[in-house]
């Protein structure tokens, strides 16, 4: 199983976990996270404290999204293994497909405190003329469909720019 973390602060903590679940062989429990706990709760070497309950943002490295249901409980067992996740980056190898995008809603229905979501590509360059690049009148769709879920929703980057952000109760292109 293959995990990294890191810090945003000054703080003697980390508060960013990288997954990368395909380095994991088809078929294997979806309790990824929940194999780590024994890992992160061993008391580091290191002068950073490892807590789950200071994880406010993961990412998960992904070849695609086209087993929803694996990733919905990916993403579902990380939620009860760090419960103050407020950030989540979906970052994928293939270019999005609008199919995809349309199964969030699912796999982000036990994120109940998401604030950030990014939904990536690996590939740094990200061309404008994509073909899956996505109407903002359904970026905006899609954005009042996922805060139903996410109530505290407030920011979603897309694969391709631009991105939401949300001004009181209106969701704007930035």
């Amino acid at each position: 199983m293959t995990f990294a973390v890191n810090y945003e602060t000054a703080l003697p903590q980390y508060t960013c976990i990288h997954l990368f679940p395909e380095s994991l062989p088809d078929g294997t429990n979806l309790k990824f996270c929940q194999e780590l706990i024994p890992i992160i709760d061993r008391d580091c070497a290191s002068q950073r404290k490892l807590e789950r309950k200071l994880i406010n943002e993961t990412s998960f490295y992904l070849k695609d999204i086209e087993n929803t249901a694996r990733v919905a409980g990916l993403v579902s067992d990380m939620v009860e293994c760090f419960p103050n996740v407020h950030a989540l980056a979906l970052v994928t190898q293939k270019p999005w497909k609008s199919q995809e995008i349309e199964t969030i809603r699912q796999i982000l229905s036990p994120v109940t405190r998401l604030v950030e979501l990014e939904l990536g590509r690996e590939d740094l360059e990200v061309n404008t003329n994509d073909q899956h690049k996505i109407p903002e009148e359904r970026k905006l769709g899609y954005a009042r469909e996922w805060e139903r879920v996410c109530p505290q929703l407030s920011c979603i980057d897309f694969p391709c720019r631009p991105s939401l952000t949300k001004v009181g109760s209106q969701w704007m292109m930035v």
